[in-house]
């Protein structure tokens, strides 16, 4: 099974789910910022922005819509990780119990699949840091 293929695969759908889900939200703050119709500024002296709350709302729904796709990408790299352990037949959390309970899973993999699976983390393309602040997300 090409395990990082899947990984991808899954990154690739709820990037796009992101990008077409805010796009409606993307477009209304666009507008109220703009000022364009439907969204002219009425005469008013209450001292507040107007159509503020509708700019609120929008942009609350695009960080919900961003927090589910962060939740989703934080459950794939735990899904990466652990198909890579029963691939290799391995049993991390057992293993190294400290560093998965101290450290996070993220660490606790590392440490298992560079001495158990022989992975040179300091070869990796990837962005540990951002990949560890994803999980624990």
């Amino acid at each position: 099974m090409d395990v990082l293929f899947f990984l991808k695969d899954r990154t690739r759908l709820f990037h796009q789910f992101y990008e077409h889900g805010a796009i409606p939200f993307n477009e209304l703050i666009r507008k109220i910022e703009a000022e364009e119709e439907s969204y002219l500024p009425p005469c008013s002296e209450d001292g507040e922005p107007p159509y503020i709350s509708e700019w609120i709302d929008a942009d609350e729904v695009r960080e919900v819509i961003g927090r589910c796709c962060l939740s989703i990408l934080s459950a794939s790299l735990q899904r990466y990780f652990r198909t890579w352990e029963r691939n290799l037949r391995l049993n991390c959390g057992k293993a190294f119990k400290a560093e998965f309970k101290n450290e996070g899973i993220v660490v606790g993999y590392r440490a298992c699949l560079a001495l158990c699976g022989g992975i040179d983390w300091s070869e990796s393309p990837a962005d540990l840091e951002i990949i560890e602040q994803v999980v624990l997300a």
